[in-house]
This record gives C-alpha cells, structure tokens and sequence, in this order.
C-alpha cells in the first residue's frame, strides 16, 4: 500500500499538470455542484486556494454578492493548531498568525457557530476519510464536532482526481469525516448517492 507521503507527492503532482484551461473550467463548475449546500447556509469557512489546489474565486465571488452570506477564513498559531475563522480577507492568504496576536471575541466565529466548511484536501476516499496536507489543523479544531449534535456541513474541494476509488485511507482515531465532496464533476454525498 502507498503512504501517506507519497500519496500526497502523486495527487499533488498530478493536479499541478492539469492544463490552466481545465484548472479554470472546473472553478466554475466547482461553484455550481456547491451551490445546493451555499444557498443554505449563512455562515460559510472557505480558504485561500494554492498551488494545486482547485480554486475556490467563483465560490468566494458569489458568496460576497449576497448580502445573507457570511465568508470566514481559518486562522492559526503553528505552535497551537487550534483554529478561529475570521472575517475572510482578499488580502490575506496566510493562516498562520504571531503566538501573542490579538483575536477580536467580536470578529471570530467557533467551529461550531458556522454552517458550513469548505475544507482543502489533497485526497478523500469513498467513506469521507480526507487526507490535507498533514499538519492536522481542521482534525484538531473539528475533533468535537463527531459528537455534537448541531454542527456545520464539512464538504472537501478538489478535482475529481483526488477522489480515491475506493475505502483505501486508513482514517487515524483523530480524523474527521467529511460529509460531502465537491469537484468539477459532482457533488457526492458520503452514505448516499452523487447529485448533480
């Protein structure tokens, strides 16, 4: 079996060949499949896409033109991997914060106060088990969402390339599940069935 590490140099590599005619057609069809769970939810995570990743600017642009639509971006100490989302920036692509920098109570939201996060990931298997990048930031700060009662949608983004065939990722006992995957071929729904 292949590990993790050099599952992730495959995936990662592999999205980096796709032409830049593809990489922006799928954007646009990314933002279709994710419209069923978007125009449901109030208060949305998404993130700044990079490197291979698909983008996510068509999503963030419909987003920011309702005036119900709330965006919120992580951020993150590297020594703590706890994350808050705050107001999303145009400007601000890093997550990572200063130890010692200040967080506004008035201006973050809690994992839990939000109704769906669009998660990055370099891999997702048939049962919803996400393989990111590996500094386990989304696992850490969503452990308690598995037991809570009301929690947000999790949907992962990619191209459809990183959508494994099978139940080929051995989940750790710290990983969250996703309960959707978006690419630009579908919205797939983990237990039921590919909408759209």
């Amino acid at each position: 079996m292949t590990s993790k590490d050099e599952l992730r140099k495959e995936l990662i590599a592999n999205c980096h060949y796709l032409a830049s005619s593809y990489k922006t057609l799928a954007a646009k069809q990314l933002l279709n499949y994710l419209l069923p769970l978007i125009d449901k939810s109030t208060n949305i995570a998404i993130y700044h896409a990079h490197g291979h990743e698909i983008s996510l600017n068509y999503v963030v642009e419909y987003c920011q033109q309702l005036p119900n639509k709330k965006l919120y971006q992580p951020y993150a100490s590297k020594n703590n991997r706890y994350m808050y989302f705050e107001h999303y920036n145009d400007q601000k692509s890093n997550i990572f914060v200063a130890d010692d920098e200040y967080f506004d109570n008035a201006t973050y939201l809690q994992w839990y106060k939000l109704d769906l996060i669009i998660l990055p990931l370099v891999a997702v298997d048939k049962s919803g088990v996400r393989l990111g990048r590996g500094g386990g930031y989304y696992d850490f700060t969503l452990k308690d969402c598995v037991d809570s009662l009301v929690r947000p949608i999790l949907c992962g983004v990619g191209y459809q390339l990183q959508l494994l065939d099978s139940k080929q990722l051995l989940a750790d006992n710290w990983d969250v599940k996703l309960d959707y995957f978006a690419s630009e071929n579908g919205l797939l729904m983990f237990g039921g069935d590919e909408a759209g």
